[in-house]
């Protein structure tokens, strides 16, 4: 992820809420509610965010670079993960329940996430991806690959989700009948909802 400085944030909701805000290292970030929640975010070096609720979890990881990687699981349950690697990451993800995600930046992006539920996945990325999901039920998927990608799974009843990289935007974010979007960077203070 390269950086310039230029954060663009969008969100929202039906009953009239909506914010906006914009910096320049690529980091944009729009958010939208209507009995669900939708997250898409994007960096320069793509890294993109994207979350709805709906009745079902769907996430999805993309990264490409020369001797790229492909990874594509689902689930019964609506958690389907496909993944190559490039040098961002493309992460969409729908429920329809209740939803908290905090999130943060170094040079790139900390995010947590978690549902009740269904789903544990922390992942963290420096030049690398680290992905872990996991499930009660016996699932567990791990592989690695140098400079790349790192992912074991198997399942609970909750999810937490974590994406990490290196430059100082902070987002807290959770809703369950209301929604909350705190935001800071090291050199700035952005508005909070």
């Amino acid at each position: 992820m390269s950086r310039e400085d230029s954060v663009s944030l969008t969100m929202s909701r039906e009953d009239g809420v909506s914010l906006t805000m914009s910096r320049e290292d690529g980091v944009s970030l729009l958010m939208s509610r209507e009995g669900g929640l939708s997250l898409p975010m994007s960096r320069e070096d793509s890294v993109s965010l994207t979350m709805s609720r709906e009745d079902s979890v769907s996430l999805t990881m993309s990264r490409e670079d020369s001797d790229g990687v492909s990874l594509p699981m689902s689930r019964e349950d609506g958690v389907s993960l496909p993944m190559s690697r490039e040098y961002g990451v493309s992460l969409p993800m729908s429920r329809e329940d209740g939803l908290s995600l905090p999130m943060s930046r170094e040079y790139g992006v900390s995010l947590p996430m978690s549902r009740e539920g269904g789903l544990s996945l922390p992942m963290s990325r420096e030049d690398s991806v680290s992905l872990t999901m996991s499930r009660e039920d016996g699932v567990s998927l791990p592989m690695s690959r140098e400079g790349g990608l790192s992912l074991p799974m198997s399942r609970e009843d909750s999810v937490s989700l974590t994406m990490s990289r290196e430059d100082s935007v902070s987002l807290p974010m959770s809703r369950e009948g209301g929604l909350s979007l705190p935001m800071s960077r090291e050199d700035s203070q952005l508005p909070s909802l």
